[in-house]
């Protein structure tokens, strides 16, 4: 809101922001500790199915690019809010809003893996943004692409990771 360049598009970014909701949602920790996998990806399916159906359905000329961001996040919310239904009925979950002294252990538990995952990225996403305001969109363009090849070769190794994080966390 505050960026000149970026004003004029600034309600596609805050339509978008309906799929960090959505991911938000999601018990992804629940899915990875019990081993379960399989349903987050069941579920981030149903989420992409749900937005690209309406968007062939309800996107029909140039004008309606504003619907887009809307339309996907809807799939990311749909999607977060049916795994918390599938979680409380398929593992009998019950979920509480945790007490100021069980936040407080947690924080202290945990934050080093929050500063890992912080400055990851911080360091991962910042790239973008700084060349933004020094360089023209089509160098942002270039550089985007050229980092997205090689998350998606990266990106070949998060399933080991994430099977080896139910065994990680058990150490503790």
């Amino acid at each position: 809101a505050f960026i000149p360049r970026m004003q004029s598009d600034i309600n596609i970014y805050v339509y978008t922001y309906g799929m960090v909701v959505g991911q938000a949602l999601m018990p992804l920790w629940l899915f990875q500790g019990l081993e379960k996998m399989k349903y987050v990806t069941y579920f981030n399916v149903i989420a992409k199915v749900i937005a690209t159906g309406l968007i062939f359905i309800l996107v029909q000329e140039k004008s309606d690019y504003i619907v887009v961001p809307i339309l996907i996040s809807l799939g990311f919310i749909i999607a977060g809010i049916l795994s918390l239904i599938f979680a409380r009925k398929e593992f009998n979950m019950r979920f509480l809003i945790p007490t100021k002294a069980a936040i407080i252990e947690n924080i202290e538990d945990g934050w080093h893996v929050f500063l890992n995952n912080f400055f990851v990225n911080l360091y991962s996403t910042t790239n973008i943004i700084v060349l933004g305001f020094l360089t023209n969109n089509t160098i942002v363009g270039f550089y985007s692409l050229a980092e997205k090849i090689i998350g998606a070769i990266s990106g070949l190794f998060v399933p080991v990771t994430q099977s080896f994080y139910p065994y990680m966390s058990s150490l503790h």
